[in-house]
């Protein structure tokens, strides 16, 4: 399809897909090029997520080179790309995986609180809840002081978000039995 469409919008799309096929090979060079071309095209121009995965992949090629300093600059293009929260956050996140590997704790710190100050900004981005788990695993990994909480939800607030469950626990109660057991929790009965 390269060879066939050149330079045209299906020709980029075909060079961003072996991009990342050269990449799970291990051929980085050959991806990082790749990138690079759909990076500097005319759709990367036009269309948001492949200016995003063409800027991430370089990254990744470059940090899967030992260039931690390209990849750090390739990651700081990405958190700065504008009108996508997703990249943003995936920009900060990928910074301070690099430098905390670099034994930068203190930065890899302050780039996912700023991350989490991001994610907590934006109330309407459908990828927030996903982002919030993600950077407190990682703050977690990078000063676990920094995580308050433990890692298992709050129980008053799973019970606000599922009243049923609520009613059923007080329920049980109410009848002497003890609180029943969440869904898929019941314990079987032994084979025989």
């Amino acid at each position: 399809a390269i060879e066939k469409y050149g330079k045209t919008r299906a020709g980029d799309f075909a060079r961003l897909g072996l991009a990342g096929v050269k990449y799970d090979q291990q051929q980085y060079d050959d991806a990082l090029a790749l990138y690079r071309q759909v990076r500097s095209s005319k759709l990367a121009e036009e269309d948001l997520e492949v200016k995003g995965r063409s800027v991430e992949g370089s990254g990744f090629c470059l940090e899967a080179k030992a260039d931690q300093e390209g990849a750090l600059k390739a990651f700081r293009e990405l958190s700065n790309i504008e009108g996508s929260l997703e990249f943003a956050v995936l920009g900060l996140m990928h910074q301070a995986r690099v430098l905390s590997a670099q034994g930068k704790q203190d930065q890899a710190k302050e780039l996912l609180i700023k991350a989490q100050k991001r994610v907590d900004d934006d109330k309407e981005s459908a990828a927030a809840s996903y982002f919030k788990r993600t950077i407190k695993g990682a703050l977690a990994q990078v000063d676990p002081s920094a995580v308050t909480g433990s890692a298992t939800p709050d129980l008053a607030e799973l019970l606000r978000s599922d009243p049923g469950r609520l009613q059923k626990m007080l329920g049980g109660l109410k009848q002497g039995s003890g609180a029943p057991a969440p869904a898929g929790d019941e314990p079987t009965e032994p084979a025989q």
